[in-house]
């Protein structure tokens, strides 16, 4: 879905990147899901992060886990994360860590 975008981070990594298609969506609400309830948060920032296709050319696998995506959310950081997200924003993307923190 889309085609992918690049992003020159803060850090001077090349950051290819992709909007969500609705069933990687899903996918990652099934990976994000807790029997808390308190997923929202995560999903915000958790479909920023799956959105990363790929590190400086390497492809990046779509998280199938939190684990996994909580390890790629570890290896951008926060700079990228928000830099990321402001990209998103900026090309009317609702998957970003603005709209996670009205939720």
């Amino acid at each position: 879905m889309g085609q992918m975008k690049i992003l020159a981070a803060p850090d001077g990594r090349k950051i290819g990147w992709k909007r969500l298609a609705p069933g990687d969506f899903i996918e990652l609400m099934d990976a994000v899901a807790t029997g808390s309830g308190g997923t929202r948060g995560s999903l915000g920032l958790g479909a920023v992060v799956a959105s990363v296709r790929e590190i400086d050319d390497v492809p990046e696998p779509f998280p199938r886990s939190k684990e996994e995506l909580r390890g790629l959310a570890d290896r951008l950081g926060w700079d990228v994360i928000s830099a990321l997200s402001r990209e998103m924003e900026s090309e009317g993307n609702p998957q970003t860590l603005k709209e996670a923190a009205k939720n």
